[in-house]
């Protein structure tokens, strides 16, 4: 298959191979964004003054509260357990 024939065209003729492809580009999309608030709260740290960043930071941490890769963490920390994020999307 050729790249320009698109996800439209993979959808109908491949089901299957869509549904993976699909998952595949949400877990990336996942894992960028997370990876740019940290970025974006390690940037604005150099900007403000301690009161400001700390309510960034408190704003961000509640932020990616909501989201199961944080909820993973937290829960492998308190069981003293390595972490599986493979099964948080």
């Amino acid at each position: 298959m050729k790249e320009k024939d698109g996800v439209a065209r993979l959808r109908m003729n491949r089901p299957e191979a869509f549904n993976a492809i699909s998952l595949d580009m949400a877990r990336e999309l996942y894992r960028a964004a997370a990876y740019g608030r940290s970025k974006a709260l390690l940037w604005q740290g150099l900007h403000q003054n301690l009161e400001a960043q700390l309510e960034n930071e408190r704003q961000g941490v509640g932020l990616s509260a909501q989201f199961g890769e944080y909820k993973e963490g937290v829960s492998a920390f308190v069981e003293k357990r390595k972490p599986n994020y493979s099964s948080v999307v």
